[in-house]
C-alpha cells in the first residue's frame, strides 16, 4: 500500500519539478531589456567622425547586445573608412546615421542606413536617412550621375527583388560592399574586385565557387557551353560578374 502510494505521489512531484525547470530555464532565456549606454564623457554638438570614434566605436575590442542576445562588433576601422569611397569625399558617419546622438545612445542602435537614400532617383523620404542627400550636397558632395542609378537598378535585379519581398538570407548592399570600407571595383582591396568576387560571391553561394564540389563542376561546364556577358574567353567560375551581370550586380545598365 504505501509503495503504490509514493509511486502515486511521484508522478505529480515529478511533472511539478519538470515545470519548474522549464520555467527556470525560460526566465534565464529571456532576452535582457534594451539599456542604454552613456558616453564616458558629455559629447558636443556637432557630432562628426572623430567624435564617433573617440572612446566609441574607434575602439577595437567594443560590442554591442542587442535585446535578442545578439552580440555585434561596431568598431570602426578609421584608416579604412578614410580610404573608402565615403571617407574621401568627407562624408561624415552622422551622414548615413542621421539622429545618432552619443549622449543617449540606445543599445539597439538606430535604423539601418539605406544606401538608396543616395544612390537612388526615387523620392528621398522613401530610405533612411530622408536627409542624406540634401546633407552631402550641403559639402558641395555630388554623387556622380550614374551612382544615382544603381539602387533604382538594384531594386530590379534578383537580389533587390528577395530583399524587397523580406526574403530570408537576400543581401543588401552592405553584404557585399562592406558598410563603411566601399571602395572602387579596380581597386585590389575592393570586396568587389574581380579577384575578390569568389569570396564576396561565395559568402552565400559556395558551392558554385568551390572547385571540387558539385555546383563548382557544374558551374563550369555551364560557363563553356553558352555566351558570355564580358565576351572573353575566361571560364573560370572565379568571376562571378562576367556572367551574372544582371542577377549578381545591379540589374541589367
Amino acid at each position: 500500500m504505501n509503495g503504490a502510494r509514493i509511486k502515486w505521489l511521484a508522478g505529480p512531484l515529478v511533472i511539478v519539478t519538470m515545470v519548474l525547470g522549464i520555467g527556470v530555464v525560460a526566465q534565464a532565456a529571456k532576452p535582457a531589456e534594451p539599456i542604454f549606454i552613456p558616453p564616458k564623457e558629455k559629447i558636443e554638438a556637432p557630432f562628426t567622425n572623430d567624435k564617433c570614434l573617440k572612446n566609441c566605436h574607434g575602439e577595437p575590442e567594443l560590442y554591442s547586445g542587442s535585446a535578442t542576445g545578439k552580440k555585434r562588433h561596431i568598431f570602426v576601422d578609421v584608416e579604412g573608412y578614410v580610404f573608402s569611397v565615403h571617407g574621401k569625399k568627407g562624408i561624415w558617419c552622422i551622414d548615413c546615421h542621421h539622429g545618432a546622438d552619443p549622449n543617449v545612445h540606445p543599445r539597439e542602435g538606430y535604423p539601418k542606413a539605406d544606401c538608396r537614400a543616395c544612390h537612388s532617383h526615387r523620392d528621398p523620404t522613401s530610405y533612411f536617412p530622408k536627409t542624406a542627400l540634401s546633407r552631402i550636397k550641403e559639402k558641395e558632395i555630388e554623387p556622380p550621375r550614374n551612382e544615382l542609378l544603381k539602387g533604382d537598378i538594384w531594386n530590379e535585379s534578383k537580389h533587390g527583388w528577395a530583399y524587397n519581398n523580406n526574403r530570408v538570407g537576400s543581401p543588401f548592399c552592405s553584404d557585399c560592399h562592406t558598410a563603411h570600407y566601399v571602395r572602387p571595383t579596380d581597386d585590389p582591396a575592393s570586396t568587389v574586385h574581380e579577384d575578390n568576387l569568389a569570396e564576396t560571391c561565395g559568402s552565400c553561394h559556395q558551392p558554385q565557387v568551390r572547385n571540387y564540389s558539385v555546383g563548382g563542376a557544374l558551374a563550369r561546364w555551364r560557363l563553356g557551353g553558352h555566351g558570355k556577358g564580358d565576351i572573353s574567353e575566361s571560364y573560370t567560375n572565379k568571376r562571378c560578374l562576367a556572367c551574372h551581370q544582371g542577377q549578381a550586380a545591379h540589374g541589367e545598365e
